[in-house]
């Protein structure tokens, strides 16, 4: 008897991380859509770049994590954080911070969607028959082909190359 009354619960807060990831991606995307654009990044430059001279570790500090809550809540502006990187930092700095982030941002999507929805999804595909069977089949064999084609062709939002593979 305890364990179905445990069930629920489980069920619930199995997809806590993923229902906080979709709230804060959809508030995100309505409310921070002005501010995260080339023509902000363009009317703060001064003051931008002021900051950096002064603080240089902890903008990078700042700039990282705020880069990895874009990736993992799939906020507008990954292309104007990435290109803030570069502007910032240089190319050297800008490219390992922009990689280091979007990987960090990537990975904490990925494991929100695979608690969130994954052993589900799995059981579901596990029991399924014809061609479901024949197209995971498919995909087990070519995976590593299937993920750089998710992450290498534009037309795949970023945020859907991550939560595929979940």
């Amino acid at each position: 008897m305890s364990d179905m009354t445990e069930t629920p619960k489980q069920g619930i807060a199995r997809h806590l991380p993923l229902i906080a990831v979709a709230a804060i991606a959809v508030i995100g995307a309505v409310t921070l859509k002005e501010y995260l654009s080339f023509e902000t990044l363009r009317d703060n430059r001064e003051a931008l770049m002021a900051f950096r001279d002064q603080n240089f570790l902890g903008l990078a500090a700042l700039f990282a994590a705020v880069y990895v809550l874009i990736v993992v809540f799939s906020l507008p502006g990954a292309a104007v954080a990435s290109v803030t990187g570069g502007f910032l930092f240089g190319l050297v700095a800008g490219t390992a911070l922009n990689v280091a982030s979007a990987t960090i941002g990537a990975a904490g999507i990925f494991l929100a969607a695979r608690w969130g929805l994954g052993e589900m999804l799995t059981a579901k595909l596990e029991a399924a028959e014809g061609r479901v069977q024949m197209l995971k089949a498919a995909l087990r064999q070519n995976e590593v082909e299937v993920l750089l084609l998710l992450r290498l062709v534009p037309a795949v939002p970023f945020f859907v190359a991550n939560l595929l593979p979940a």
